[in-house]
């Protein structure tokens, strides 16, 4: 009974890291999907006040630029800035799997708007410099660390539809338990290794932004929702994955109880027997286990 309950959670746990991983892997691919989840974001409402206090110039850029792993969006704050901003007037690109953040190429065409006349007067006579930095810094290595991380966390969800059929296999009969097991580490692994390189990325990332753009008023934040998410799926799967031990070693462990009390021996057990039995009449007789 318990190997059938652990059989059954282990088959429903990795469905839901499976939607979790497709989920933070596809968030920001449309306007209203997810937007509260990306990886960094990068603030530019302080460059804004900053325009606007030299120059008396409100300046059509948005207050927001979000990076995604397929895709990044820009938008405008709904009202003021609290822990979960609401976004507005969201563009984003068209999604990727190679996606390019390039918070430079942006933000200075939307400063310096061939249409526009007006003079701006920029927070700090190095602000195309710094701002170069970071987008520098995307290049070289942050580019390929937000790749790395989409590989690991793609092929973890085909590892998870892997676990999820052999689980099922596994719940109508079939001995796949061992297989089950190391699919089941193999993707608890990769999980692992996707989340580390995701936060590595958002610290480096968002310490780069706020070093550079302090003097540019340019801040960067993290994704604390999208943290959650992913360490969550982290923990469902490592779950799913300890349910599964759990499950094969109950099996295991009945299966050498049975084992155990089919040893060749007979038992017979006497049924009646007293003092005012006529044991000159029939004897009846109960044997258990053993074989005759």
């Amino acid at each position: 009974m318990a190997a059938s309950i652990g059989i059954r959670v282990a088959l429903i746990l990795p469905r839901y890291t499976t939607s979790l991983c497709s989920n933070f892997t596809s968030d920001g691919q449309q306007a209203i999907f997810l937007l509260d989840l990306p990886i960094i974001s990068l603030d530019t409402t302080q460059l804004k006040d900053d325009i606007f206090q030299s120059s008396n110039y409100k300046i059509p850029i948005t207050d927001v630029l979000n990076l995604y792993f397929q895709t990044h969006c820009e938008g405008n704050y709904v009202s003021t800035r609290n822990i979960s901003p609401q976004v507005k007037n969201v563009s984003c690109s068209a999604p990727s799997f190679n996606v390019k953040f390039l918070p430079a190429n942006i933000i200075h065409f939307q400063l310096f708007n061939p249409n526009s006349s007006v003079q701006l007067q920029l927070p700090a006579n190095n602000f195309a410099h710094q701002l170069g930095e970071i987008q520098n810094e995307f290049k070289k290595s942050y580019h390929a660390e937000l790749h790395a991380a989409l590989i690991i966390y793609a092929t973890t969800i085909c590892l998870e539809v892997i676990v999820v059929t052999l689980a099922f296999i596994s719940f109508l009969g079939m001995e796949v338990v061992c297989i089950l097991g190391i699919f089941s580490i193999l993707t608890t692994i990769f999980l692992l290794i996707g989340n580390s390189i995701t936060t590595t990325l958002q610290h480096q990332a968002v310490t780069t932004i706020n070093q550079y753009g302090n003097d540019a008023g340019i801040a960067g934040h993290r994704g604390t929702g999208l943290l959650v998410l992913i360490w969550t799926a982290f923990g469902v799967s490592c779950v799913a994955t300890g349910v599964r031990g759990w499950s094969a070693l109950l099996r295991k462990s009945g299966e050498e109880n049975n084992e155990g009390l089919d040893n060749g021996r007979v038992y017979i057990h006497c049924v009646g027997i007293s003092e005012n039995t006529d044991t000159d009449g029939p004897l009846r007789l109960a044997v258990r286990g053993g074989k005759v």
